[in-house]
């Protein structure tokens, strides 16, 4: 059997994370090259994937911040979580300009 015949396509968002790592270290694209391709990946019928959390990473693509990041904010509000809390300076920003709490820690 091959990835073609397969009727599912299970993409988990570690995966999906990964993938974006490995998409900006080593092929240099941009944040929209990725997130399209993300897109174009996800809307195949076939592929099951945790949406909400896909979609969550997307956006914050989307507001110049990073897949991984989204992510993790997304999961820690799903959890109950009330703030972000980071070392990243952009990613603090792009919790803050989406109308929720961060907080941004020092490195020293």
């Amino acid at each position: 059997m091959s990835l073609l015949d397969a009727d599912h396509i299970y993409i988990s968002t570690v995966t999906l994370c990964e993938f974006v790592w490995a998409v900006r270290q080593v092929y240099h694209r941009t944040r929209a090259e990725i997130a399209e391709a993300i897109r174009h990946l996800i809307a195949d019928q076939r592929v099951v994937i945790d949406r909400a959390v896909v979609d969550a990473g997307l956006a914050f693509m989307d507001a110049g911040g990073d897949f991984a990041d989204g992510v993790i904010e997304f999961e820690g509000r799903r959890l109950g979580g009330l703030f972000f809390v980071t070392f990243d300076k952009q990613a603090s920003t792009v919790i803050r300009s989406q109308g929720r709490k961060s907080i941004l820690l020092g490195t020293g």
